[in-house]
């Protein structure tokens, strides 16, 4: 449940989104936590409301430097400020020179396993001269508080279990743990009701789509006027939309449903929503009867008319 999402370098829609995320994330705290003395760790503190930690693992980061270049000033920033407004770095890199010299200072914590070359430990780490790693499997040198120390690394269990391990250890703290960190914003091939709902609340909040630039879900209010007009040059190549439309309106508790079908398109066969295909005076009629009695009651009624210019 602590991991929202993984991707990987090919995928440059999701790199793009994870790009955007972590830039917005950082504006927002830092804007959040200007009354904390900019910390996150204040902020935290004096609120019962508090910001989860956002720990971010970049895998092989010289690789990911060369496809995505132009984040480069954008990454050193967070790097270097990341940690204050509750955004953390893991970073690993077969390139002791991968994160520039300045902004590898900002790392409080660094690792260095066997390198081919010792002055690196001494470079990056300001390890004495002659602290080497044994050539042992696993050993390395690392900063631990104020001190460089040599490091014996392990596996967190025996070997042949790992995979086990792992997927016991996910089952037992997604069994523990209601709340999930959420995924990645992408725009999908076919954006689904599914895709959206989390952001529904009630009638004031319906999902409509996915705004193609932010990758964040657009809410319409329909309790805000009477009357809500949806257009579109041909409403038959539409359908999905109304579909989805009915699907989202009949999830609210409490809400009926009148669809008056004047093109003949509707196919759906929603539980709850009742379908008019005629008579289509004395359904208006109807409808204008009911709207005069349902004043009190706003949103208890909603009615669809597709190709009321018809």
């Amino acid at each position: 449940p602590h991991v929202g999402d993984t991707l990987v370098t090919s995928d440059v829609q999701k790199v793009d989104s994870l790009v955007k995320l972590l830039n917005k994330e950082y504006e927002r705290r830092k804007k959040k936590f200007v009354d904390y003395s900019g910390s996150y760790v204040e902020y935290n503190n004096n609120n019962t409301e508090k910001e989860p930690l956002m720990i971010v693992v970049l895998n092989a980061f010289e690789s990911f430097q060369e496809s995505f270049s132009r984040n480069q000033e954008m990454f050193d920033i967070l790097f270097r400020d990341g940690a204050k407004y509750g955004i953390t770095f893991i970073v690993s890199t077969s390139v002791a020179n991968a994160v520039r010299n300045r902004v590898a200072q900002s790392f409080e914590n660094k690792v260095c396993m066997k390198m081919a070359d010792d002055s690196i430990y001494r470079d990056l780490l300001n390890a004495e001269r002659g602290l080497v790693p044994a050539a042992k499997y696993s050993r390395g040198v690392a900063t631990v508080g104020e001190d460089v120390l040599e490091i014996q690394g392990a596996y967190i269990c025996e070997k042949e279990k790992i995979n086990n391990t792992i997927r016991s250890t996910a089952k037992y703290l997604q069994d523990a743990y209601k709340m999930k960190a959420p995924k990645l914003p992408v725009l999908p091939d076919i954006c689904k009701v599914e895709d959206v709902l989390f952001e529904m609340k009630d009638l004031t909040t319906i999902p409509i789509g996915i705004e193609i630039n932010s990758l964040e879900v657009y809410v319409y209010d329909f309790l805000a006027n009477k009357v809500n007009l949806v257009v579109a040059n041909y409403i038959e190549n539409h359908m999905n939309f109304v579909y989805g439309l009915t699907k989202e309106f009949l999830l609210n508790d409490g809400v009926k449903l009148k669809i008056v079908d004047v093109l003949g398109k509707y196919e759906g066969n929603y539980e709850g929503a009742e379908v008019f295909k005629d008579n289509f005076d004395g359904v208006i009629t109807n409808i204008s009867n009911e709207l005069a009695n349902d004043g009190a009651n706003p949103g208890k009624t909603i009615y669809m008319i597709l190709g009321i210019g018809e």
